[in-house]
């Protein structure tokens, strides 16, 4: 994960990447509402990059370096996260109530 520091990008200045940055190909906008999951799940022909904002948010990676097989990030609700998912990368997307 690393950080860039874009005061245009959210109220405190800081935008957060997880992950490589992957070439793009499609645009999909989505909504999860509060208390809302976007599962566990993969796509294994694509990459997928993710643009989180406007709500405390719980992003998951699947990292099977990791003990327990995934690298979690909780994005602020006042914060903006650009988060970037492998071909083939399990991912999921969980909103966390205010």
């Amino acid at each position: 994960m690393w950080f860039s520091k874009d005061k245009s990008m959210s109220k405190d200045g800081f935008v957060f990447f997880i992950g490589d940055v992957v070439n793009c190909a499609s645009v999909h906008v989505g909504e999860i509402r509060p208390g809302g999951v976007r599962g566990n799940h993969r796509h294994h022909t694509c990459n997928e990059t993710l643009v989180i904002w406007g709500a405390k948010t719980v992003f998951r990676l699947e990292n099977k370096a990791m003990d327990r097989g995934y690298a979690e990030v909780i994005v602020g609700a006042d914060e903006v996260a650009v988060a970037a998912s492998p071909s083939g990368t399990a991912h999921a997307l969980s909103q966390m109530l205010q």
